[in-house]
């Protein structure tokens, strides 16, 4: 099995989502943003999470785009268009009841 690529651990009403790519010192991928996309989409409707923590595996949080560590044709599909989600997870973040 696969591991993924972002996983979520939810202790009390305390979340943490946490990048899962050590090997690439958590490089974002468009799956990876995409992943992340899903899972702060889905705390910020959990009634129970007062608590988001975003951390990465390993040594390193995240480096930034892994334009090279994806599937071929990696550059094209790490454009703006792809990466939008990114920009609307914080939207996802503040959604969260406080």
């Amino acid at each position: 099995m696969t591991p993924k690529v972002v996983e979520v651990e939810i202790d009390t009403a305390i979340a943490t989502v946490r990048l899962n790519r050590p090997e690439r010192r958590n490089g974002m991928t468009v799956e990876m943003v995409e992943a992340m996309y899903r899972e702060l989409g889905a705390l910020a409707g959990n009634t129970s999470v007062a608590v988001v923590i975003v951390t990465g595996a390993g040594h390193d949080f995240c480096v930034g785009a892994d334009i090279g560590g994806g599937s071929s044709g990696a550059a094209d599909e790490v454009s703006h268009r792809r990466l939008g989600p990114t920009y609307h997870a914080s939207d996802c973040c503040t959604r969260c009841r406080r």
